[in-house]
Parts: C-alpha cells; structure tokens; sequence
C-alpha cells in the first residue's frame, strides 16, 4: 500500500478502504438523509490518540453522546483527514476502527469524506452520528439520586500508560459509556445522563447544575476511583475519566446496578440532587477546575502503539 496523494484520495483506494464500512445509499456529491423519529445529532472530532485506536474513539465519542441524551445511534457520517505522506495502510486503520464499531452497533454510514492535505499535521477523524429518541431526558428534582456508572480516572491511567509512564494494564476498549448508557435508557427511573469528558467528573456535574439550575452534592467517598489514579498527582475528580457517566435517578432503583453487573462495570450512589445551585463535595462548594497536565498528553503519542493493537 502506497502514499497517498495530495487532497482527496483515489477513487480505487476509496472503493477499497469503504469496503470497511456499512455503507447506506452511497450518492456523487450528497446523499439522502433516513427519516429518523425524534432524531437528535453530535459531531465530535478525534485526534491525538495512536492511529489503532483512532476509529474507535472517532466512532464512540459522537455515538455515545448520542446515547446519553436517551436516544439510539442509527446513522454516521465519516471524515478522516491525513497529514502529507500518509499511506493507505494508515487509512485502513482508521476506516476498519470505524467500522468494526458501527458494524457492532448496528449503525449505518450515510456520508464522509476522506483526505490527505497541507496544514493537517496530525490525523484527525470527525463523525457526526444520529439518533432515534426513546424518550425525553427529565429535569432533576430535588431529592434525586446521583449515580456514577464507571471507574472515574480509568482514561487517565490508559494515558499514562501509552505515554509509557506507568503500567495499569487498561482496556482501551472499555473506555466508552455506550454500552451502559444502551442499557440505562431503558430503565424506569433513569431521568438523565451526562458522559464524564473534559473537565472531568467535577466539570460535568457543574454542566449538569448550570443546565437545569439545582445544586449537586457529592460524597467523594462514594465516587468509584480506578485502582491507582490517586496516585499520579491530580484530583481524581478532575482527571480525564472518558467511559463513565452520570445519571440522575428518581429513585435508588435496583435496576441500574444489575444493568451495570450485566456489564461489568462498577457504579456508585454519590450524591443528591438539591435546591440551589452549584456543586459541592463533602458540603464544600467546588468551582469546575481547570484542565489537568495529564489532559495534554493527547497527541503527544506515535501515530502507531502496542496499547491499541487490534486483533
């Protein structure tokens, strides 16, 4: 497999490399778009993680933003750029990640685009993925329940040891809230998920208290750490923790916890949901911090790493 040239890619490497996908109705410049009932939508880039596991991020971070807001994934759309010099063998990495994913989760490609071109010193893949509602996500009310679904600083510890500064023995895999946020929107009593992304945990419950206007307390006690995150020198409640979520249930209901049994997959009762406003943790009021050092640790990694062979 050769270098790719400047701009779009051929059109045999495209008929090649979209073999990898599960492709709808493919058109010449635009393609029709399937009807969807109460259809929501995300776009999410992906960059600055090693080129095996580029696809799969590129795929779960718009799909599961998708699935948090109680909706099912059903159709995405594809970009991958690639810096001068690329090869084919790059792009089918990225193209097979993808659609290995959306194959799984039976969602259909409906439109892309693929390119090699100046000024993009890193590849980069953006998907826009859409969704069919189950239902509507409820406001909090004083009195719910908040619980953590997820190790919180799991995606921390994976950082760290692609950056080959530490051994944690981490599934990248495992590094998404899609399979539980599936399970979770279905549950009676579920009236809301959020994904835990920049700012960590602390930076999405404050997300959560500006959107609805209510206060959060959190027991920190209560929040599932990963094994070994308290020690690599940030909060825990501010380190990337990407693959957990939050949801606020109307109740202690039993069913989230054998979803996440199901799943293997630890969870926490953390907190209330009270009136006011703002976020506190052990009854003091907490602002969203900053970004952690560990957060600019995206991109500084070989285009290529054992951490993220795929089989």
């Amino acid at each position: 497999m050769g270098i790719l040239g400047l701009g779009k890619v051929s059109g045999d490497v495209l008929e090649r490399v979209l073999g990898f996908l599960p492709l709808e109705e493919v058109g010449l410049d635009a393609n029709p778009l399937p009807p969807l009932r109460g259809g929501v939508v995300s776009v999410n880039p992906a960059i600055g993680v090693p080129v095996d596991c580029l696809g799969f991020f590129g795929f779960h971070y718009a799909a599961s933003n998708v699935a948090v807001s109680m909706a099912v994934p059903r159709y995405a759309t594809l970009t991958v750029l690639l810096p001068l010099g690329s090869t084919e063998d790059t792009l089918e990495i990225i193209v097979k990640g993808f659609g290995r994913e959306a194959e799984r989760y039976r969602v259909r490609v409906v439109a892309g685009h693929t390119g090699t071109y100046k000024g993009v010193s890193s590849p980069l893949v953006v998907a826009t993925v859409l969704g069919e509602r189950v239902r509507e996500p409820v406001a909090p009310s004083p009195g719910d329940y908040v619980v953590i679904v997820g190790s919180i600083g799991l995606e921390t510890l994976w950082l760290l040891e692609v950056a080959e500064r530490g051994e944690y023995g981490v599934d990248w895999r495992s590094l998404t809230p899609l399979p539980a946020a599936l399970k979770l929107v279905r549950v009676e009593g579920v009236k809301l998920m959020h994904d835990v992304s920049e700012g960590g945990l602390l930076g999405a419950l404050h997300e959560i208290s500006r959107e609805y206007d209510v206060k959060i307390s959190l027991n920190s006690s209560s929040v599932p750490l990963a094994e070994g995150v308290r020690g690599v020198g940030v909060d825990p409640l501010l380190a990337p923790s990407y693959g957990s979520l939050i949801a606020i249930v109307e109740e202690e209901v039993e069913e989230v916890g054998r979803v996440c049994e199901e799943l293997g997959v630890r969870y926490g009762v953390v907190g209330r949901v009270e009136e006011g406003a703002g976020v506190y943790v052990d009854g003091v009021a907490r602002k969203a911090g900053t970004r952690t050092w560990i957060d600019e640790l995206y991109g500084e990694f070989e285009q290529k790493s054992e951490k993220c062979e795929v089989a």
